[in-house]
């Protein structure tokens, strides 16, 4: 695949550059049909994927944090210097980032994830696991490389 706009719901466009690797069906008795996105795993031997921080913003508060008493809320992603970081924490308006800094406390001690939503955190990183994260079709493969730019 070679530059592609794959949709993957309403609101989730990854812009594929390249793409090399399989469909594979995830049941032996029956092929992989484009139509249901359950009935294959997309493996990945190497690609280029790119996606625009207003899809992962919108991917976030949409789908892996849209759970009844999620921690978070109303996430805003930018790219500063190639990364992403937490850079503000607020609850009842309220700057909490600073509190935990200051009572010597970091972001994983303050929020509690519901699992295999694809996201973890340590410390005060946010780590993105996009195998989980995406809806389907399921991805296999391994992230060699990110990086984070403004504009794709």
């Amino acid at each position: 695949m070679r530059d592609v706009s794959l949709h993957l719901d309403r609101f989730t466009v990854l812009e594929v550059r390249s793409l090399r690797g399989q469909m594979v069906p995830t049941r032996k008795d029956r092929p992989v049909t484009f139509d249901d996105v359950n009935s294959f795993v997309t493996r990945i031997g190497s690609a280029e994927i790119a996606i625009n921080v207003k899809t992962l913003s919108d991917l976030l508060n949409r789908r892996v944090f849209a759970y009844p008493g999620a921690s978070l809320k109303n996430i805003s992603v930018t790219v500063d210097r190639g990364r992403l970081h937490v850079d503000k924490i607020a609850a009842a308006h309220l700057p909490v980032k600073g509190l935990l800094h200051f009572f010597g406390e970091d972001l994983a001690k303050l929020i509690k994830l519901k699992q295999d939503r694809g996201v973890t955190v340590e410390g005060d990183s946010i780590l993105l696991h996009p195998d989980r994260m995406l809806p389907p079709p399921r991805i296999e493969g391994k992230v060699a490389a990110v990086r984070a730019l403004r504009k794709i």
